[in-house]
């Protein structure tokens, strides 16, 4: 635990994804990896999951902390340790090669309000999708949740003919959790009333 007074500016500039736990509801999750109740929730940095080879890891009992900037051999800045916006950012450029041209903010900041229906996010380097628009989520799809100070991101892990599955980090005693999805006419809503704002996609 670092010693010493934190200021409340340093920790805003944090891409905290924990604010936004209590303020979403999603249906149980998966499971299947971590089968422990959330006080048992294993300590900071311990694997809990993976998609793809790519490793989730623990961000311990209290969510709201990070543990240290977090970089790639080459360089390459994932994020704060362990919050969601760095295993998005590390899955993306470990299982496919991909740097996102911008790579500051908070979860939220990755949804780019304004912008059309399948354009080109380009400070993600990633085509945009409206929730409830007629694009059906994909595995390898970036969720986005803009909802609360920091909002959240997470990965499209398996997509059924009305749920999906996605895989995230910092979201305690969740590595894997189940949306719904359904369909209304042409459009597609993914987890309700309380779901992300849409999804991000490689070109």
């Amino acid at each position: 635990m670092r010693k010493g007074i934190v200021s409340l500016v340093s920790v805003s500039a944090l891409a905290l994804c924990a604010v936004f736990v209590g303020y979403r509801l999603w249906d149980a999750g998966k499971g299947e990896v971590v089968k422990k109740e959330s006080d048992e929730w294993p300590d900071t940095g311990v694997q809990v999951g993976e998609f793809e080879g790519v490793v989730i890891y623990s961000n311990g009992p209290e969510v709201y902390k990070s543990h240290g900037k977090h970089y790639s051999e080459d360089g390459y800045y994932y994020g704060h340790q362990w919050q969601c916006v760095e295993f998005v950012k590390r899955y993306y450029y470990e299982a496919k090669r991909h740097r996102m041209p911008n790579v500051w903010g908070h979860a939220k900041s990755y949804f780019q309000v304004g912008l059309d229906h399948g354009a080109l996010n380009e400070g993600r380097g990633m085509l945009q999708y409206h929730n409830g628009g007629d694009v059906v989520p994909s595995p390898g799809d970036l969720l986005v949740w803009n909802e609360g100070p920091y909002g959240h991101v997470a990965v499209v892990s398996k997509v059924n003919d009305d749920s999906i599955e996605v895989a995230q980090q910092n979201i305690k005693g969740k590595p894997y959790e189940i949306l719904s999805m359904t369909r209304h006419g042409k459009g597609i809503r993914v987890g309700g009333d309380q779901g992300p704002a849409g999804w991000l996609r490689l070109p």
